[in-house]
């Protein structure tokens, strides 16, 4: 019996690890690949509020285009030093394809989330993540 309510209350632990969050950015910008000096070029810092909508399959923007980006497979979590990210292969809603990042800083650095296409990338710094379950 023990046992079955252990089971059950990690059942329930795992389906509210997987509900919805929300990421709220206050700046973004865009950036494209320098094939010279292999390296990102970024544009100026715009200030924004835009939210992004985080579910199991899906990151939807409140951007004036509405982006969607559906996720076709989660490529996995790694630390590097100052940092962990974690990376997902998505489809936009032109379904191209593209990968969606979110990189988390363990010292006082801003937050991101970064989409990012084969010479384009957009970053969004985070003010605040919330649960919405």
């Amino acid at each position: 019996m023990k046992k079955f309510l252990l089971l059950f209350v990690f059942s329930i632990m795992s389906f509210c690890a997987f509900s919805q969050l929300i990421v709220r950015t206050y700046k973004n910008q865009a950036g494209t690949y320098d094939d010279i000096f292999k390296k990102w070029r970024f544009d100026e810092m715009n200030y924004s509020e835009i939210s992004v909508v985080v579910e199991r399959g899906y990151f939807q923007f409140d951007d004036k285009a509405q982006s969607l980006y559906r996720v076709i497979e989660k490529q996995g979590e790694n630390v590097e030093g100052a940092y962990k990210s974690t990376t997902w292969k998505c489809k936009d809603e032109r379904n191209l394809d593209c990968t969606v990042q979110i990189i988390h800083y363990f010292e006082n650095k801003s937050n991101v989330l970064a989409v990012i296409y084969d010479k384009i990338c957009y970053v969004y710094h985070i003010r605040e993540v919330e649960q919405n379950k």
